[in-house]
């Protein structure tokens, strides 16, 4: 049910854009004005630019407008305290919009065969929505609303549901970009700012300004609400350049979240020194989370991208976990969870990528129970704590 209503949500989507831009009909708008022969050659040159500009940012929503992703495919190395395996990876990633709305979806599956069959061992549903509010430099605060869906076998973990919010506190080296990200910033330098003071209209390079008032003292038919928006749209593609290709984000996440888990243990353990299979189902667990994660994330250039996002998950309340046999045998645990991630990211073409990843997991307090053995001596049955495991993969951006 969860891979199906996936699937619906690509589908929309990918749906096609059917409304018409405000870009777009501005843009219209000066076509229809360049086409009089009664222009003159001042206001045909004003127009010309305006177009130009026009184009420009109309490209740039167009782009905005449109599902961007990936999808890869690649091999595993899986690190567990049972067992070392290889195994198939894959994953798609979608994004809509990057400023000041961004919605993203990911889906990351790995699995083995066995018996002829393709079984399930780790896999990832991330659905989050971020926001920019346009405070400040416009990237320095970002707010996010998430679900996300993760299953791992090796850490006994059938599945757990989280849903939260929370806050990302923003540096990007806005100062130091990438060789396309100047080559951006350049093309909207080579651009006029247009603005609206009274009832003149101003075209404006850097901070010197000419009033552009058509020759029979008209506007061009463009309002304030037109100019203001050619405006918003310059700002959120300087944004999205910036966030996209500066050198350095150096950022730290705080949330809260709520947490669902089903847990099921399938251990192989001595029991009476006899080798005796468990698979225990656990009851699900509920509980309040909060979560921080710092976030390192370097482009020394337009091929390779490095990142570093260590999470580390607490339980609001009960911080202790204890697990009782009787009043006198118990176990007790700091209830937290550690989930870290680097990878290393290289473009071989602009639409092909090479990226080796790896991701460490750490149950400080894994799912446990006490069993009596023969002489109604109390046994701890425990899963294991920690999951590592490495992708080496090749992914398509479309």
């Amino acid at each position: 049910m969860l891979y199906k209503s996936l699937i619906v949500i690509l589908t929309l989507l990918l749906l096609p854009e059917c409304a018409v831009s405000q870009i777009q009909k501005i843009a219209d708008q000066v076509s229809e004005l360049l086409s009089q022969k009664s222009l003159s050659d001042a206001d045909r040159a004003d127009l010309e630019t305006l177009r130009k500009s026009l184009k420009v940012y109309r490209d740039f929503k167009d782009k905005e407008k449109k599902p961007n992703g990936k999808v890869g495919f690649g091999f595993t190395g899986n690190e567990s305290d049972l067992r070392d395996i290889f195994k198939i990876a894959a994953g798609i990633e979608m994004e809509y919009g990057i400023y000041p709305l961004e919605l993203d979806i990911k889906f990351d599956f790995q699995a083995v065969t066995s018996n002829g069959e393709l079984e399930e061992n780790v896999s990832d549903i991330d659905i989050s929505l971020d926001y920019h509010p346009k405070l400040g430099n416009g990237l320095a605060l970002e707010t996010y609303t998430f679900v996300t869906r993760f299953n791992n076998t090796y850490l006994s973990i059938d599945h757990r549901w989280e849903a939260g919010a929370g806050v990302i506190f923003n540096f990007f080296s806005t100062g130091h970009l990438t060789s396309n990200g100047r080559d951006i910033e350049e093309k909207l330098s080579a651009l006029p700012e247009y603005k609206v003071q009274g009832d003149r209209l101003w075209s404006c390079y850097d901070n010197a300004c000419r009033i552009m008032n058509a020759s029979d003292g008209g506007d061009y038919g463009l309002t304030a609400d037109d100019i203001k928006h050619i405006s918003d749209v310059r700002y959120d593609y300087d944004k999205v350049n910036k966030k996209n290709n500066s050198k350095l984000r150096l950022a730290m996440l705080i949330g809260i979240h709520y947490e669902n888990e089903k847990a099921r243990l399938e251990t192989l353990t001595k029991f009476n020194s006899v080798p005796v299979n468990y698979d225990i189902d656990f009851d699900e667990t509920n509980k309040l989370r909060w979560q921080i994660r710092p976030t390192l994330v370097y482009k020394p250039d337009d091929i390779f991208t490095f990142k570093f996002y260590p999470y580390f998950k607490f339980p609001l309340t009960d911080r202790i976990d204890v697990v009782r046999y009787d009043e006198n045998v118990f176990d007790e645990r700091v209830d937290k969870f550690y989930d870290i991630q680097a990878s290393l990211i290289a473009k071989i073409t602009p639409k092909i990528s090479f990226g080796i990843r790896y991701r460490y997991m750490k149950d400080f307090a894994p799912k446990r129970t006490y069993f009596p053995d023969i002489n109604r001596v109390p046994v701890l049955i425990i899963g294991q704590e920690t999951n590592s495991f490495y992708n080496i993969d090749f992914s398509y951006d479309f």
